[in-house]
Parts: C-alpha cells; sequence; structure tokens
C-alpha cells in the first residue's frame, strides 16, 4: 500500500541533495575566485624526495617532483578544490624513480601541457649503464599523452606566470655543461631552481651534494628568503659558501637537524642553520606539509593547515 508523502520525499531528497551539491560547488567557485594575488607553495613530504606545488597569483600551477608511490595525488586532492583537474607542468629534477613515481600518475589523472625534465642526466654523461626504467614509463607516459617536453639546464629561465604586472620565474642554476663542472654519482646533475616573484626568491637545491653547492655559491648567487632542501639540514650537506651567500630566513628539510660532532684536536664544523631562528626551521618528516606565500614584497614560510 502507498503511503502518502513517501513517494514524493524521494525527488524532494534528490532536490535537496541536488541543491548541497550545488551550494557546495559554488562556495568553492567563489573561494577560488576570490583568491588572493599571491604566490604560494606546498612541501609535501611524500616517500622518496619531497614534492613542491606552486599556485601563482594568476592560479597557474606547478608540481615540482612526485615522489616514489601515488600519495602526492592525495596531496594535491587536498589543496586543490575537489572538481580542478588542471596542473600546467610537471617538472621532474632527476632522472629516478623516487622524483618521477608519482609524476606518472599526475600525468595519468590530471590535464597537464608541459614536463620539464634535465637535459644532463647520469645517463647521457656516461655514467649510469642505463636509464632507470621508472623513469623510462615516466617519459613514455609523458609522450603518450602528447605533452610537451622541455629539456633545462643552467641558464634556463622559465615562466611560470606571464602576468604583465608581476612575472613569477624560474631560474635552472644546475646543471652546468660538462665542460664547466665535473660530475660523478655523488654530484649527480640534479636541477636547482630558484623561483622568483618580485623581491622575494625561493631556492630548491634538492639532494645537491656540497660540492654541487659550493660551484652555485661561487657564481655571485643572490639572497633567497627560503631554502628547500630534501637532505638532512647538517654541517655535513650544507655548504657554508651557499648558506652564506643566500642568506635564507627559513628553511624546509627533510630529516632530524644533527648537531656538529666535535672531534678531539679539530676546529669544530660551522654551524649551517646559526643565521636561521628556530621558528623558522621546519621539519618535512615531523610537519608533513610546509606552506610559502608570497605577495611580492614578503614572505612567510608556515605550516600548512
Amino acid at each position: 500500500m502507498l503511503v502518502p508523502g513517501k513517494v514524493a520525499s524521494k525527488p524532494l531528497l534528490g532536490l535537496a541533495l541536488a541543491a548541497a551539491t550545488l551550494a557546495g560547488v559554488g562556495g568553492y567557485a567563489w573561494h577560488e575566485s576570490n583568491r588572493p594575488k599571491v604566490l604560494e607553495m606546498y612541501i609535501f613530504d611524500v616517500p622518496g624526495s619531497p614534492a613542491v606545488f606552486i599556485r601563482t597569483p594568476n592560479d597557474k600551477r606547478v608540481l615540482i617532483n612526485g615522489g616514489s608511490n601515488s600519495e602526492i595525488i592525495k596531496n594535491i586532492s587536498e589543496t586543490l578544490p575537489f572538481y580542478s583537474r588542471r596542473i600546467d607542468h610537471v617538472i621532474a629534477t632527476v632522472g629516478d624513480g623516487d622524483h618521477t613515481t608519482g609524476l606518472i600518475d599526475v600525468v595519468d589523472r590530471y590535464a597537464v601541457d608541459k614536463a620539464i625534465v634535465p637535459a644532463i642526466t647520469l645517463d647521457t654523461l656516461g655514467l649510469a649503464s642505463s636509464t632507470d626504467r621508472i623513469y623510462e614509463v615516466f617519459m613514455k607516459t609523458v609522450e603518450d599523452r602528447s605533452l610537451v617536453i622541455q629539456k633545462v639546464a643552467a641558464g634556463t629561465r622559465l615562466i611560470l606566470d606571464p602576468s604583465e604586472t608581476e612575472a613569477v620565474t624560474a631560474d635552472i642554476l644546475f646543471p652546468a655543461l660538462p665542460e664547466k663542472f665535473k660530475y660523478s654519482k655523488a654530484s649527480a646533475p640534479e636541477l636547482v631552481i630558484r623561483v622568483n616573484y618580485g623581491a622575494t626568491s625561493v631556492l630548491l637545491i634538492g639532494n645537491a651534494s656540497v660540492k654541487v653547492q659550493k660551484f652555485i655559491a661561487e657564481s655571485n648567487l643572490l639572497p633567497a628568503n627560503a631554502l628547500i632542501t630534501s637532505l638532512n639540514a647538517a654541517s655535513s650537506n650544507l655548504s657554508i659558501e651557499l648558506m652564506n651567500s643566500t642568506a635564507p630566513d627559513s628553511i624546509i628539510y627533510s630529516r632530524t637537524v644533527k648537531k656538529s660532532i666535535v672531534v678531539a684536536k679539530k676546529k669544530p664544523e660551522p654551524d649551517p642553520l646559526a643565521g636561521i631562528l628556530n621558528e623558522n626551521r621546519f621539519n618535512l618528516r615531523e610537519i608533513g606539509k610546509v606552506r610559502i606565500v608570497s605577495d611580492g614584497t614578503t614572505l612567510k614560510t608556515e605550516k600548512a593547515p
């Protein structure tokens, strides 16, 4: 027997759910349309190597590295509106699985226009017997999706946001040409990137060895507001020359800080973090996610919400 009112309740419930969904989407859309004109950088502690997700003032989106599994998808989904499936560029700083596995999933899931990769690798230098298998899969996926592929080296400037008022750029500081730097497996050709917006900048050195850092510091490197490294922020991993030339206000690193060990009859190693306040030292392994925000004049580094 039909009960009056219950038949009508189903379409009413459907309408209510649809209205709620539209309201939610509308709320997201309003929030996005009123997003401040700032540069945002999110640094994620994903397995393998930290990933950096950039949103420019005009909402150009760039992902640098993807880690060694698909966890990066979860991080991006928590950062972008749930309905958004666009990432303009992906950048692989090194040709290995620790940096590119997650990028394969990103290219499969999102609409990506361009892949930016190192022009110089251990393979092209003859220091590796073969190309990393996962990196090969990444490049094959990029080609199958008909993405533009740009190979870069020191001296390249990328325009991430071609704004008429204040562009967001990325300068490639490394790898250098083989005739300018003696490579080895310990000092591999990884991309070192400086992201610039107005009077502010962020330097990403990844796993760059002390030798590489010293080489970069010798090229009249400008100061940077923040430094991002995949390494432990210890004196054995950070070049004092690099720290002095960039003088960052904050540092984001991936492992517990180790204090310099004083060996008898030997001079103690200088503390590379001496000029950085404790509250401006961010350990990704403890925090999980860090957010950098710049309006082109000032830059703030904080634990991401």
